[in-house]
C-alpha cells in the first residue's frame, strides 16, 4: 500500500508540473489566464476608425451579411473583382482585421496587431479560435481531409492560443512567395527549420488556393517604407454569415 501511495504521489505531481506547463505554453484554460499566456504579444500598433475608414476607402470592397440559414460551405462568398492599387499601413490593415472579427461569425482570429517593418518583413500577433478556423477553413474551400489532418495536429490544444508569425515576402504573377523568420503559438516557439524544407510546398498550396478565390488576382507585392504595396484586382464584395 505505502508503495502505491509513493506511485500515486508522483503521478499526482507530475500530472500537475505538466498542468503549469501547459498552462504557461498558452494552452490550458484558466491557468494560461493565471500566467498571462492567453494575451498576445503587443507590437506596439494602435489603431482607431479613422484607420479603418481609410482602409475601407483605398479598398472600396463592399461587405455583406448573409442569412444565418446559409450552410457552412457557404459561408463566405466572393462575387465581382476590382483593381486595387496602393500602399497599407499596418494600422489600417489590423483595423479591418479586428472589424471583421467583431462582426463576422467564423472569423477565426481576434485582437489581432500587424506590423509592417522597414526592413521588409512583417509581423502578426493576436489569439486563434481552433473552432472557428476548421469553419472558416471549410468556407475557403479547404479540403476535408487537410482540416482533419490540421485537427489532429492541434488536438492537444485545450484553449484557444494566441500566435505569432515574422516573415518576408513578394509577390508578382499571381504567385505570393513568404519566407518564415519566426514564429510560436502560445509562448511555444516554433523552430523555423521545421519549415523550411517545406517551403516551397507551403507556398505552393496557398497559392492554389488563394488562386480558387473568385474575382483575386496579382501582379505584385512587397513591403517597402514599413507599408504594404499591392497591385491587384480583389473581389468587389464580400458575403459573410454575421454574430
Amino acid at each position: 500500500m505505502k508503495a502505491l501511495k509513493i506511485i500515486f504521489i508522483i503521478l499526482a505531481v507530475i500530472l500537475v508540473i505538466l498542468v503549469l506547463l501547459l498552462g504557461y505554453l498558452g494552452f490550458m484554460p484558466f491557468v494560461s489566464h493565471l500566467f498571462g499566456s492567453d494575451k498576445p504579444k503587443d507590437l506596439g500598433v494602435k489603431y482607431s476608425q479613422e484607420d479603418l475608414n481609410s482602409q475601407d476607402s483605398k479598398s472600396g470592397v463592399k461587405q455583406e451579411e448573409l442569412p444565418s440559414s446559409t450552410t457552412v460551405e457557404k459561408s463566405m462568398q466572393f462575387s465581382g473583382s476590382k483593381p486595387i492599387k496602393d500602399s497599407f499601413t499596418g494600422e489600417e490593415l489590423t483595423a479591418k482585421v479586428n472589424d471583421n472579427s467583431s462582426k463576422w461569425g467564423f472569423y477565426p482570429v481576434s485582437r489581432v496587431q500587424i506590423k509592417f517593418n522597414s526592413d521588409g518583413t512583417g509581423e502578426i500577433s493576436g489569439i486563434l479560435d481552433i473552432g472557428k478556423l476548421y469553419t472558416w477553413a471549410t468556407s475557403f474551400g479547404i479540403p476535408a481531409s487537410d482540416i482533419d489532418w490540421g485537427r489532429n495536429k492541434l488536438k492537444f490544444i485545450m484553449t484557444n492560443p494566441t500566435f505569432y508569425f515574422k516573415a518576408s515576402g513578394t509577390a508578382a504573377n499571381n504567385n505570393l512567395n513568404t519566407e518564415l523568420i519566426s514564429a510560436s503559438i502560445g509562448k511555444l516557439p516554433i523552430p523555423v527549420s521545421w519549415f523550411s524544407p517545406y517551403q516551397d510546398k507551403i507556398n505552393g498550396y496557398v497559392n492554389s488556393k488563394v488562386h480558387n478565390v473568385s474575382g483575386f488576382s496579382i501582379k505584385s507585392g512587397d513591403i517597402t517604407g514599413g507599408k504594404l504595396n499591392v497591385d491587384l484586382n480583389f473581389p468587389a464584395t464580400v458575403k459573410y454569415i454575421g454574430k
